[in-house]
């Protein structure tokens, strides 16, 4: 909606009706301290006894002021609905798609990590990495295939630029954003939670990036931290295994959400 008056229009208006009001109270107050400067006269009539009694004298005065004030509200209650009108502004469809794909991508992402990362837990306290390891590479894909079937039009999976599984290599949007984030980790910059690509106008993937944990040392860490019976069963699983030699803190890849608009 277009303004009433234009901002030059409501300061001058404005400006007029405290100027109008300043100069009334100013009045009020000189004529005041002239009436305390003189004595009181001598009562000859009922009219000029109210003149000479200062609360009566300076009522035309008060009464200026009432008529102000409801005047200088017209003036201002204008502006301040315009400025109002203005700060409300329109809904961005776009925004509210993008947190609507980021909010569907969270819940995704969180129903996967924690699947997957109780069963490696589990899997490290009953047998070690190389437990894990098998696990990883024998359950990781059918529950990350479950979880995307309990949902419509969505894909979720994992992808790194050192990857361990080449399933999970990256494409190229993928390693744009994966890059992205190296290059801001290597800056000392934080990663957002989350990130929205939109692939095109029926297709939106979400990522999260994945920060190696303490645990994730284990299978993941310097060649030399690893027990020598991970590595063989590593080379043997993994022949193209590049998941090695990561430190607490690094960028081991992102979780995945293709989802269908």
């Amino acid at each position: 909606m277009d303004p009433i008056w234009s901002q030059a229009q409501i300061q001058d208006k404005r400006s007029l009706g405290l100027n109008f009001v300043e100069s009334v109270i100013v009045g009020a107050g000189k004529a005041f301290a002239e009436r305390r400067r003189k004595p009181f006269g001598t009562v000859v009539s009922l009219s000029s006894w109210f003149d000479s009694q200062w609360p009566f004298r300076y009522l035309d005065h008060v009464m200026n002021i009432l008529f102000a004030a409801p005047l200088v509200a017209l003036l201002i209650l204008p502006s301040c609905r315009n400025e109002v009108e203005e700060t409300a502004k329109e809904p961005d469809p776009a925004m509210e798609e993008r947190e609507r794909l980021m909010a569907t991508g969270k819940g995704i992402v969180q129903e996967l990590a924690t699947t997957l990362g109780a069963r490696l837990k589990m899997a490290l306290a009953e047998g070690g990495p190389v437990s894990a390891v098998k696990v990883c590479q024998l359950e990781a894909g059918p529950m990350t295939d479950s979880v995307s079937g309990n949902h419509e039009r969505v894909t979720v999976s994992r992808t790194s630029l050192k990857y361990r599984n080449p399933k999970n290599a990256p494409g190229e949007l993928d390693r744009k954003v994966l890059e992205s984030w190296q290059r801001a980790l290597d800056e000392g910059k934080d990663l957002p939670p989350l990130e929205v690509e939109l692939v095109d106008e029926s297709t939106a993937v979400v990522y999260k990036p994945i920060l190696l944990q303490p645990l994730c040392v284990n299978c993941h860490g310097a060649e030399e931290q690893l027990l020598p019976e991970l590595v063989t069963v590593l080379d043997d699983l993994y022949p193209e295994d590049r998941a090695r030699g990561f430190k607490v803190g690094d960028l081991r890849g992102a979780f995945r959400v293709e989802i269908a608009r």
